[in-house]
């Protein structure tokens, strides 16, 4: 659709080109009859009119006042030939009164414009909101403020200049490539060049709130500024921001966030910003590394007028490359608009005669355009940037150069023009010196397309500033020696080849084919004619050529010294009276070489030390507004040992390099912190010693100006960390002495210990090793304790609580539950005789009526283990008095019990001696109880005796008797719950 619509505008626009050509040629006769009838004779033939009158041209609203050239690769060929023109216009000139002489140029909307927001308007005229219809196209959908009714005149010229265009350019040919990006463009209007900076999305239709509303499954919606300043990059900033919230709403009906981001542009001071703010986000450095040399051939073309169309297959960076091109040139992105704020700058552009007038009615620029402006390939000049490449082939386009920003090609076209844009040595050199700039600075990561020319960029050699302030050099040269020679030659091109040989650097054949342009008559209006007395002064015929000298140039500065060939060379002083400055030192080839003396009162500068090569280089002291720094330079930076102050107090002294803090260095800030160690471009980086002002102090290792790696922090508290260290934090393992000598080893996150296993080195000689909550052990974990003591078990707070084994020191071995650091509950104590001890404690202590023990050596069946401890157990839990307190059986109080206590001991050993006597055959005698057989308390029942032959019958019968079996002589009615004791006998 769009290439036919195409199609359909270039054969209205042959049709329009014909009648323009009727048009002409009747004001022609009308202009011959007013000729005749005012002054009675026609006007001047053809072959008079090569007799162009010699009339120095003037200024009229930033327009030259003469005949715009024309060649014959002009593409209207249905034109009045040149002599004819020239004669009509001036037979009009001379009849009608005119402010200016014969065939004024109409800069048109490129015309100098001085904006302020009283007389000019807000600087943000529009906000568009521009969506793609599945059959009508891009469309605008919204627009912040209203616009004119549409039937006024305003209306109707706004339509047609703004809103028909603008969603062609905010949505471009290649939008549906990427799902989010940029756009630069502009608006040629009759009030003046529009600056228009789009941001547009592809969102998916599935995560929009009305996704039932679209029919496709991509909708394509772009936010456009639409400006009266020309501020590219500092209004993408804030409309990147703005269009990301806008578009996160998912709901594109509302619209409030773009009226208030509206108000919020109208708000900034714009007509205060310099020209740095208008260089932010274009790059003349991506320029040069894509195309090398090629980009100074372009620079020329342009200034030639040429017709140059620049191709990238992303629409960012294709207008982002025409506008760095057209940024080289000092003043041009402005398009005609002047403020306040780039006033200073301003003055200094005008002495040169600068900006050119590059773009008028017959030569026009676009960052951007689409098949609906085509127009512009009648145009006898032109900068161009799209992302069809259809347009390369069609008939109309004719460029002389041919660029591919994606390949780094550039095909030159037109073999008249390319033959004058040959570079010439000196040209060769300065490119030379930028690509190597550029590509020894260059890094992927930050030299995007979005990223370049940040605010607040320096002029480092190789910066997008630098890369500016070589070609300002260039230009400025090049006017200084045009001006002197054109001065001395009557201002025809014959004196440009009758002094070929000052313009050698330049290609003699470049500038004879740009005298012919509309900017350097434009030019020769404008510039200051004091620039080419500086080129004069470079004439050695001239100059003395020797001896002590004084020479007054015509812009006041003053120079007192010697002279030697033609050549500042030996001792001099020069003054600068634009700046006030003053230098007093050695001269070599008309550069300051050896010691000297630089004083510049209005910028508090103040240099004493060696030159070479007009440059700072070898020791030297300097003073720059409040700053001192006393060192080495090289190429005006510090380089090698040097010492700064800087102008808030803080201290430097150690390596410098390429003006960077590189290598060992000390460091003192202003609020008291030193440190002591290696530097990297300005950032402490290796090894390193910071003492702080709270007192803390960190030896170790430094990135990026931030503690990374291994070091050693004293803390203000006296606490000691080693370990390691991540973004000036304690990150991975580490050990922390406190104050009071205690050591913590283990895992930290962000200057916090991580829960886990801990090692603490306690100052009393403990040693834990265990899980820990902030340096409170909690969870399993073993101590080491200083008088030998070993646990290992579960903690809580810090205190052994639950199960746990203990060793102490002289042998003994406790395994059980602790409680608030004491053995609590059942436990067992092995003794180092082998004895062992199983009972109830309370408090660390043991309840000895729970007690039992086992003997070493002695044969204890399972079963009967457990039943003796259920019974001391059982004993604890069941006999307590009404003051809770314990009262055992086992607790013999009166005489009576403890004298059938000896009586059952002596029992007992009776008993176990005839059982031992048994080993070697039959026992003695037989075992009783407290009578010759077993007597049951309880009913007096009695029962045969045991015949106990052996060891091994006694386990037999104790097996039985605990299991109730018959064969067991047991009573029936024996209690076998446990082991219990009478007043007087024993159940054995």
């Amino acid at each position: 659709q769009r290439r036919v619509h195409g199609t359909t505008c270039l054969s209205k626009m042959a049709s329009w080109k014909s009648k323009l050509s009727d048009l002409y040629h009747r004001g022609k006769e009308a202009a011959s009859k007013l000729g005749k009838n005012q002054n009675g004779h026609h006007n001047k033939t053809s072959s008079d009119s090569h007799d162009t009158p010699d009339v120095k041209p003037s200024k009229r609203n930033g327009a030259v006042a003469l005949k715009p050239p024309r060649d014959e690769s002009d593409q209207l060929s249905d034109t009045v030939p040149e002599e004819e023109e020239a004669s009509v216009n001036k037979d009009l000139g001379e009849k009608i009164d005119l402010e200016a002489p014969p065939g004024i140029l109409d800069f048109g909307p490129y015309a100098m414009r001085h904006f302020s927001p009283q007389s000019s308007g807000s600087p943000i005229a529009y906000i568009v909101v521009v969506g793609f219809h599945h059959r009508q196209g891009p469309v605008v959908e919204f627009t912040y403020p209203s616009p004119p009714a549409a039937n006024t005149e305003q209306g109707k010229r706004e339509q047609e200049e703004i809103f028909n265009p603008i969603p062609f350019l905010a949505l471009p040919d290649a939008a549906h490539c990427s799902d989010d990006s940029f756009i630069y463009f502009v608006l040629p209007t009759s009030a003046g060049v529009l600056f228009c900076v789009g941001c547009y999305r592809q969102i998916d239709v599935s995560s929009l709130a009305n996704a039932g509303d679209y029919v496709r499954n991509k909708v394509q919606k772009a936010v456009v500024v639409v400006s009266r300043v020309p501020f590219f990059g500092s209004i993408l900033t804030r409309l990147e921001i703005v269009t990301h919230a806008y578009f996160e709403q998912k709901n594109f009906e509302s619209h409030e966030l773009l009226s208030s981001f509206y108000d919020n542009l109208n708000s900034l001071h714009f007509e205060t910003m310099d020209y740095a703010q208008i260089y932010v986000g274009l790059s003349p450095r991506r320029l040069f590394k894509v195309l090398r040399e090629k980009a100074f051939l372009l620079l020329k073309l342009l200034m030639l007028e040429g017709r140059i169309l620049v191709f990238s297959s992303t629409p960012n960076r294709v207008c982002t490359s025409v506008l760095g091109l057209v940024s080289l040139i000092p003043g041009l992105i402005t398009c005609g608009f002047r403020s306040d704020g780039i006033a200073n700058s301003q003055q200094q552009f005008d002495r040169y005669g600068l900006p050119f007038a590059a773009f008028h009615q017959d030569c026009v620029m676009h960052p951007y355009i689409s098949l609906e402006q085509m127009y512009c390939f009648t145009k006898k000049g032109y900068l161009l940037g799209t992302t069809n490449g259809m347009i390369f082939e069609h008939g109309a386009a004719k460029p002389d150069a041919a660029v591919n920003i994606d390949t780094g090609k550039i095909e030159l076209l037109n073999k008249h023009i390319s033959s004058c844009l040959s570079l010439t040595s000196k040209e060769k050199k300065i490119v030379s010196q930028i690509c190597r700039a550029v590509d020894s600075t260059w890094s992927d990561a930050v030299d995007t397309v979005s990223n370049t020319g940040q605010e607040g960029q320096s002029q480092w050699e190789g910066s997008d500033d630098w890369i500016r302030s070589e070609v300002s050099t260039y230009l400025k040269g090049l006017l200084g020696k045009v001006a002197a020679v054109m001065k001395r030659a009557t201002r025809t091109s014959a004196a440009v080849v009758e002094c070929a040989d000052r313009l050698s650097d330049y290609n003699v054949r470049w500038v004879q084919q740009w005298l012919q342009t509309v900017n350097f008559q434009q030019w020769m209006v404008l510039h200051d004619e004091s620039i080419y007395d500086q080129e004069f002064y470079d004439d050695p015929r001239n100059l003395p050529r020797n001896g002590l000298v004084t020479i007054n140039f015509p812009n006041g500065d003053e120079f007192r010294g010697e002279l030697k060939k033609g050549k500042r060379n030996g001792h001099g002083v020069y003054m600068d009276k634009n700046n006030g400055g003053r230098y007093e030192g050695g001269w070599t080839e008309d550069k300051r070489d050896g010691h000297g003396r630089l004083v510049i009162d209005s910028e508090q500068f103040l240099y004493e030390g060696e030159w070479k090569g007009d440059m700072r280089q070898g020791p030297g002291k300097l003073l720059h507004k409040g700053s001192q720094y006393n060192g080495y330079f090289i190429k005006n930076q510090f380089h090698g040992q040097g010492t700064m102050i800087d102008a808030d107090g803080n201290i430097y002294e150690g390596e410098w390099q390429n003006g960077q803090m590189h290598g060992i260095g000390k460091y003192i800030a202003k609020n008291g912190e030193v440190y002591t160690g290696e530097f990297r471009c300005n950032k402490r980086h290796g090894m390193g010693q910071c003492v702080y002002p709270d007192g803390s102090m960190y030896s170790g290792s430094w990135q990026d100006d931030k503690r990374n790696g291994e070091g050693n922090l004293v803390e203000p508290s006296g606490d000691r960390f080693e370990g390691l260290f991540r973004d000036d934090m304690k990150n991975g393992n580490g050990s922390l002495t406190t104050v009071s000598a205690d050591r913590l080893e283990g895992v930290w996150k962000d200057n916090n210990p991580m829960n886990g296993v801990w090692s603490i080195f306690y100052h009393n000689g403990d040693k834990f090793t265990g899980e820990c909550q902030y340096f409170v052990p909690q969870g399993k974990g073993t101590c080491k304790y200083e008088n030998g003591d070993a646990y290992d078990g579960s903690w809580v707070n810090g205190v052994r609580e639950g199960a746990g084994v203990c060793f102490y020191a002289n042998g003994d071995c406790f395994e059980g539950t602790f409680h608030d650091n004491s053995r609590e509950g059942r436990g067992k104590l092995t003794k180092v005789s082998g004895d062992i001890v199983e009972a109830i404690w309370e408090h660390d202590e043991m309840l000895t009526e729970t007690s039992v023990t086992w003997k070493k050596g002695d044969y204890i069946p399972p079963e009967e283990r457990n039943k003796v401890l259920q019974m001391a157990e059982s004993n604890q839990h069941n006999h307590t008095n009404s003051d809770g307190e314990i009262t055992s059986p086992f607790a013999l109080g009166d005489e009576e019990d403890l004298q059938l206590a000896d009586e059952e001991t002596a029992r007992e050993e009776e008993l176990t001696a005839q059982i031992l006597n048994s080993k070697s055959g039959t026992a003695s005698g037989t075992v009783h109880s407290h009578s010759s057989g077993y007597q049951n308390n309880n009913n007096n029942q009695s029962h045969e005796p045991l015949n106990l032959k052996s060891t091994e019958d006694l386990d037999k019968w104790w097996e039985g008797f605990v299991e109730g079996k018959d064969d067991a002589a047991m009573p029936t009615d024996t209690d076998t719950s446990g082991l219990r004791v009478s007043e007087s006998d024993f159940d054995i």
